[in-house]
């Protein structure tokens, strides 16, 4: 197993501090998704340390909220470092069966259910069909506005991911909301779950046999809406649109 950093220090300190059980079966390697030349660097450190394909790719990092950082690295972090992730890696996945887990956020479902009704049918429809037409989507509205830039580069990844599941159908690929859970990018928002709380549904895409391919699923790992959000408990989504709860 590999854990990417953008920090190694750091990223050794994090794994010492989950190591129980797993020692000597992960390693760190840096990666900074917002740098291309990171990410193929890291690629190829993988490449070279296989002895057989990946089973998965998650792509965990993102930034936005109380990070504070601008809307430009909020969008260009979360939807376009996650492709060159998935530009990267895939290569190296099990061609039949591998799994790539795009961890997005219930901002997404709540800025699409904010849209008119031309982009709610846009994001899950057409768009779905060709990577130039998000990019032109997300170019179009993209703006200096943080919070915004949250809530449409998440919801942009759903969108990714399910366009990875019809471009690639051999790949399972599904995207995830962990929950409200307590990190850096929460911190004073009033989150009170731990981390490893936000774990269910990525296990759930990594390991469970699956009934679909480029799905959202909700913390409780329940096939979700694109829009709007589906709250823990709460039915599954049927994949059929307008859906309520």
């Amino acid at each position: 197993m590999f854990m990417g950093a953008r920090s190694e220090e750091r990223g050794r300190a994090a794994l010492e501090s989950i190591s129980e059980g797993i020692e000597g079966k992960m390693e760190v390697v840096q990666c900074d998704i917002s740098d291309y030349k990171s990410v193929q660097a890291a690629a190829a450190t993988v490449k070279d340390k296989l002895k057989m394909p990946l089973y998965a790719l998650v792509n965990n990092a993102g930034c936005g909220l109380s990070h504070g950082v601008s809307a430009d690295v909020i969008n260009d972090t979360n939807l376009y470092g996650t492709k060159a992730m998935v530009d990267a890696f895939l290569p190296l996945l099990f061609p039949d069966g591998g799994r790539i887990v795009n961890v997005g956020s219930g901002a997404g479902p709540m800025w699409l259910d904010q849209q008119d009704s031309e982009v709610k049918t846009m994001c899950t429809g057409s768009m779905s069909n060709n990577w130039n037409a998000i990019d032109l989507f997300m170019r179009e509205k993209r703006n200096a506005d943080e919070g915004e830039a949250y809530g449409l580069s998440k919801c942009m990844v759903n969108v990714y991911t399910e366009l990875l599941a019809k471009t690639h159908p051999k790949i399972i690929s599904n995207a995830i909301t962990p929950g409200f859970i307590e990190t850096n990018i929460t911190k004073g928002m009033g989150a009170s779950k731990k981390p490893e709380e936000g774990t269910m549904a990525i296990r759930h895409c990594l390991f469970q046999e699956l009934k679909g391919n480029g799905y959202f699923y909700g913390s409780d790992a329940v096939r979700s809406p694109f829009y709007p959000v589906r709250n823990p408990g709460q039915a599954a989504f049927t994949g059929e649109y307008p859906w309520s709860p």
